[in-house]
């Protein structure tokens, strides 16, 4: 069976590298892309999206919006790491599985993923 695809999208290639190395590390099939990429239109379905949302550049909000938007997209979960708490006002529309600050726990991240992939078909208790 095939590993569960996750998207992560980030403005910053670091924080991307960091995410990816260790749910690659897993085996997880990982791709990473800044906010501006569109991966929206040009990629296949991920099971789970991880999105940085960097202050004051409103691109990550921009695209939470973008990826909700989306009809193929709707339902897959979606973890926010972000620098500040945010307001309810912004979550509710988005309706992340959780969000977690900066700086991240990769720890609690890996968590996270297992917990928002449990309901899918495939196994991941082993992998993380």
């Amino acid at each position: 069976m095939a590993a569960p695809l996750i998207w992560i999208i980030s403005p910053d290639p670091d924080s991307r590298r960091l995410i990816g190395l260790n749910l690659n590390k897993r085996e997880f099939c990982i791709l990473e892309a800044s906010p501006q990429n569109g991966l929206v239109t040009s990629c296949a379905d991920p099971q789970l999206i991880i999105l940085d949302v960097e202050p004051p550049d409103e691109s990550g909000w921009e695209a939470a919006s973008a990826l909700r938007q989306s009809p193929r997209l709707q339902g897959v979960p979606l973890i926010l790491v972000l620098a500040d708490a945010p307001t309810a006002s912004r979550l509710v529309p988005l309706q992340p599985v959780r969000w977690l600050e900066k700086p991240l726990a990769i720890d609690a991240l890996l968590a996270l993923v297992r917990e928002s992939l449990a309901d899918k078909e495939w196994n991941v208790r082993g992998q993380l």
